[in-house]
């Protein structure tokens, strides 16, 4: 997203410091040194520039309110139909163009100067010190060094919100009246695949969240466009990636990379596009219930390490949830089910939460309508879509192996379309024992050819067999410690929950491994 930066000479300091502050964010491009051009080229740049801009911040003292090139740019910004949406005025104390005398003294200021050539009309001026004095602005006192830092954070938080602006939401969400506490939390599962939030009443009832379209759980997916909008959840419409959009799936996936990630042309911090979808989890909450929320409850994989962890805790803050604790995955779960278990006479349970990226395991003891988590343990890069990406490649090889077809990976819509078509399979053999890969594509010729072959459960398993293996070492692991540990020889309920239930490899896994 591009960033125009307003100012004059006198203001290059400050203009410096805000330059490196928003450079933390990569999403943020700073174009700026404008006014070193000649006149004529400056303004028909800028106007180039500012098209396209996602944002202008304008660093106004009284030099710049007597900069022929700064006037130039603030009187062509107000002619653009965003104007007040786009900008951002940061004033340094001291300069007056909140007061009807400040704002006359400026326009003198042009109308003492006779030049034909000036390309405004002093009329011009007056409504856009008028617009940008009504803007809420930010002041910057230079006479300390640490406002500096602050009017940098002040910027930056106001940036972001301008982000969130730009996210498209198909319809508002009807108002549904819950008996909601005064001091409301909202329960955030930030899975994988799919996230799911939740109210908990006064009653002690849990209400889950729905979006426009009544969905309680939504892709964990943000679909990213050219102009700076953006979609979240069941908003994204476009399955493939081209040239004005991409979309972003798997977002967990995203935190156990670095700390910045690039989507074709997009550049982002990991947490601004966590940020992204969690602000969008909280408008969809203070819609459908009619009330504002500050604090939040995540559930968060097992293995999550401590900085992860604080990635989320620091999403959900700019988005503008407070977390007021962070609970393992599995130890919900667990939770959830203690009633359960204790209804069927058990006094153990295991959890076993395999996501669509993430495996949480947890033990827990029942007693007295008490849950007491015994361990729990993990994987934070394992989950039932790394069998989905394990059968796709087979897929890909047969495809340029047997029928001679371009490298598909170069081919992002094949890909995608390869890709559904296996999850697809996925579902169908959780319900019988044999389906078909069937895929329509051009073949080198460019004629529509159909390519299809047989699916069994068999061929499944040998092709994700890696996986398998990997899962029941995982699950001895946990076997081990149920019973020479814990448990000993007690009878134990298991739970099997998450993305992977819809696996037919996992529950026949957990029977050969625990019955």
């Amino acid at each position: 997203m591009d960033i125009f930066l307003s100012y004059s000479w006198s203001c290059s300091e400050l203009a410096d410091k805000l330059e490196n502050t928003l450079a933390m964010e990569p999403a943020f491009h700073i174009l700026r040194d404008i006014h070193a051009v000649e006149v004529a080229e400056s303004l028909h740049s800028f106007m180039n520039s500012i098209r396209e801009a996602f944002c202008s911040i304008l660093l106004i003292n009284e030099a710049y309110l007597q900069s022929r090139n700064c006037i130039n740019e603030l009187v062509a910004l107000s002619k653009e139909r965003d104007f007040t949406r786009q900008l951002i005025p940061v004033i340094i104390q001291g300069t007056d163009i909140f007061t009807k005398q400040g704002k006359d003294r400026a326009i003198r200021f042009w109308e003492g100067i006779r030049d034909e050539t000036l390309p405004f009309e002093t009329s011009e001026l007056s409504r856009a010190l008028e617009v940008v004095g009504d803007l809420k602005c930010i002041v910057y006192n230079q006479k300390e060094d640490i406002d500096a830092k602050h009017c940098g954070q002040a910027v930056m938080d106001t940036l972001i919100q301008r982000v969130f602006d730009h996210e498209l939401r198909p319809a508002p969400i009807t108002i549904h009246w819950f008996p909601l506490p005064k001091r409301r939390l909202l329960c955030i599962d930030f899975g994988t695949s799919y996230t799911l939030a939740c109210a908990i009443g006064t009653d002690g009832h849990s209400y889950m969240v729905r979006d426009c379209r009544g969905e309680a759980s939504f892709p964990s997916a943000i679909e990213l466009h050219s102009d700076g909008s953006y979609a979240v959840g069941n908003a994204v419409n476009t399955l493939i990636p081209n040239s004005n959009t991409y979309v972003v799936r798997a977002l967990k996936r995203v935190i156990l990379g670095a700390g910045s990630v690039t989507y074709g042309p997009y550049h982002f911090s990991t947490m601004l596009l966590i940020a992204m979808l969690f602000h969008s989890v909280k408008r969809n909450a203070e819609e459908f219930f009619g009330v504002s929320f500050n604090e939040t409850l995540l559930s968060v994989p097992v293995e999550f390490r401590g900085y992860e962890t604080k990635l989320l805790e620091s999403a959900a803050q700019v988005a503008g949830l407070t977390v007021v604790r962070a609970i393992q995955e599995s130890s919900t779960a667990s939770l959830l089910t203690t009633a359960h278990a204790a209804t069927l006479g058990y006094s153990y349970l295991l959890n076993i939460d395999l996501g669509g990226g993430t495996l949480d395991i947890s033990a827990a003891e029942v007693s007295d309508g008490v849950c007491e988590i015994l361990f729990s343990l993990g994987n934070r890069s394992f989950g039932s879509m790394d069998y989905d990406h394990m059968v796709c490649q087979y897929a890909v090889s047969r495809l340029e192996r047997e029928y001679n077809l371009a490298p598909i990976y170069s081919d992002s819509t094949l890909y995608a379309c390869i890709l559904a078509q296996v999850e697809q399979i996925k579902i169908e053999l959780s319900r019988c024992n044999h389906t078909r890969f069937s895929l329509q594509a051009a073949n080198q010729m460019g004629d529509m050819v159909i390519y299809t072959w047989d699916m069994t459960r068999d061929t499944y398993a040998e092709i994700t067999h890696e996986l398998t293996v990997q899962l029941k070492s995982i699950l001895e692991h946990t076997k081990k410690l149920l019973k020479e540990s814990i448990i000993g020889d007690e009878k134990f309920l298991i739970y099997l929950t998450g993305q992977g239930s819809k696996l037919f490899i996992i529950p026949q896994l957990i029977q050969e491994t625990f019955l």
